[in-house]
């Protein structure tokens, strides 16, 4: 039998949307060297349309949303016949590590007692690896890095720039979250509108919502917000709604999943934080792109607020001046439109 000679790696982020979407964003930004590696991606099934077309990846390998004794070991039946030299967990909980269990590998390596959410992942892992406090891309960029030694990769990639343009005539709207604290609220929806439409008023606004609630929320808000070019997009699964954002030419939601995407595509992108801080998850970091108020409990954190779920209120997304987040993110983005 001959020699492989390809260094076969798998890197697990199964889900969930930004997540993915932020791993997909660190390793573009590497690339091997020293040697050719063979790279797998294992990804739950719902999430499949991020991963497909990412330069690099040879093979995906797709996994049930929600795992089952039948379904892990279909899985694990599918995939007996290969063997993964290295698997890189960037997800580093119990269910990603099932990925590991099923399949033939020679070492895996995760996230330290510390950073995992998972008391027992760390300690079944062969290696482990802790860091500070860094933005969630990097943070995973510079696992991958510790996995593989930085002498096998180094970056080549520079991130994808927005694709800014002189004149906007569509904009997509994702103003839900699962969560009230990562929520503006009708009214605050109006004043933003207002300000929007002195600058941009024959552009096509579209807003996209994920559940029922997220839709009923939108509806109602369509009669307070009385616009004419304003409306509720219809329903799209995960390829459909990434063919969308191609169409925008601005982008404007919540701290959530479908933001990072537009982001991740180049699409400029106007993202709302309050409990979660922009430094950690924005692929720009902080700036007139990434508004957050003040918190008038005074919570400091490194990248979320251990009260996201449990806040009646966040003012921190309440306390911002939405006229004045407007005209100076508007300015910005003209003067990088021109550039």
């Amino acid at each position: 039998m001959a020699k492989r000679s390809n260094l076969r790696v798998l890197i697990v982020r199964t889900s969930a949307l930004g997540d993915v979407v932020q791993a997909i964003d660190a390793f573009r930004s590497l690339a091997a060297t020293k040697e050719a590696i063979h790279w797998g991606w294992a990804i739950a099934e719902p999430f499949l349309p991020l991963i497909e077309g990412v330069e690099g990846i040879a093979e995906v390998l797709v996994i049930p949303r929600k795992w089952s004794w039948a379904k892990w070991w279909a899985f694990k039946r599918k995939y007996r016949d290969q063997h993964w030299d290295l698997i890189i967990d960037l997800q580093g909980l119990l269910k990603s590590y099932l990925v590991t269990l099923a399949l033939k590998h020679g070492a895996m390596v995760t996230w330290g007692p510390q950073q995992s959410r998972d008391r027992l992942v760390p300690y079944l892992a062969t290696r482990v690896y802790e860091e500070g406090f860094i933005s969630s891309r990097e943070r995973s960029k510079r696992l991958i890095e510790y996995a593989l030694g930085e002498n096998r990769i180094k970056e080549v990639c520079k991130p994808l720039k927005s694709k800014f343009s002189k004149e906007i005539k569509h904009i997509v709207c994702s103003p839900g979250s699962v969560w009230p604290t990562k929520r503006l609220t009708h009214q605050a929806w109006k004043t933003f509108l207002q300000a929007l439409r002195q600058d941009l008023p024959e552009a096509r606004i579209s807003m996209i919502a994920g559940s029922d609630k997220e839709k009923d929320w939108v509806e109602q808000g369509l009669a307070l917000w009385q616009d004419e070019q304003l409306c509720l997009a219809e329903d799209r699964n995960l390829a459909q709604l990434k063919c969308f954002f191609e169409t925008a030419q601005l982008y404007i939601g919540m701290d959530s999943g479908p933001s990072h995407l537009a982001s991740s595509m180049g699409v400029p992108t106007l993202i709302f934080y309050g409990p979660s801080l922009p430094e950690a998850y924005d692929r720009f970091g902080a700036g007139p792109h990434a508004p957050r108020g003040v918190c008038h409990l005074n919570m400091t954190f490194e990248q979320r607020c251990s009260k996201l779920r449990v806040c009646e209120t966040c003012s921190a997304i309440t306390s911002i001046d939405l006229a004045y987040v407007w005209d100076n993110f508007f300015k910005d983005l003209k003067a990088r439109s021109v550039n």
